[in-house]
């Protein structure tokens, strides 16, 4: 064997000795970043991701991030009466609209006989039961007093966050992938 070739193993056996040392020496941290892609891989995979809203609040106005999912919606978790729950943003709709599971979840005691009205929803028409929530927040907005409907048993699958819920901040825009809602 000539004299380049035992250089080059050897130097190779140094590099899987390192590489194999750093391995053993850092497996908790490696294997505690691997389960975290995995976390996330996992949850990009779900129908509608969610991410917690970024807070961007300063001293005279409080300032949330929604950033858009890889479907281009804008889902973020938040708290109806102090519960939590995910909201998608859809600035077509007219009110916060609750799946009926939602409702249930949340404390809201809506009987078969409050479904009285109709509204429109992706799903065509569906019964609607109005309510009126205390409170809705995300992030470090809360806004109070919020008119809601609740959607008939499994006619919805995501909670909508309506005008009637935006209308109440002093503003809002979307820049790119990023919902800005200021308050």
């Amino acid at each position: 064997m000539r004299k380049s070739g035992v250089i080059r193993e050897l130097v190779l056996w140094c590099i899987c000795a390192a590489l194999g040392f750093l391995l053993v020496f850092y497996y908790d941290e490696l294997l505690g970043k691997i389960r975290a892609f995995q976390e996330v891989a996992r949850s990009t995979d779900l129908k509608h991701h969610v991410r917690d809203a970024e807070v961007k609040s300063k001293s005279w106005e409080n300032i949330i991030v929604i950033h858009a999912n890889r479907e281009g919606h804008f889902a973020t978790r938040a708290k109806i009466n102090n519960e939590d729950t995910m909201l998608m943003v859809d600035t077509g709709a007219t009110y916060v609209a609750l799946s009926y599971e939602t409702a249930e979840e949340i404390g809201l005691n809506i009987q078969p006989s409050d479904f009285s009205k109709a509204a429109r929803t992706a799903n065509g028409i569906s019964k609607v039961a109005a309510v009126s929530l205390d409170e809705i927040t995300i992030g470090d907005i809360t806004v109070s007093n919020v008119e809601a409907i609740v959607v008939e048993p499994g006619k919805l699958d995501i909670n909508l966050l309506g005008m009637n819920f935006l209308s109440k901040l002093k503003r809002f825009e979307v820049s790119g992938r990023k919902l800005l809602l200021v308050q």
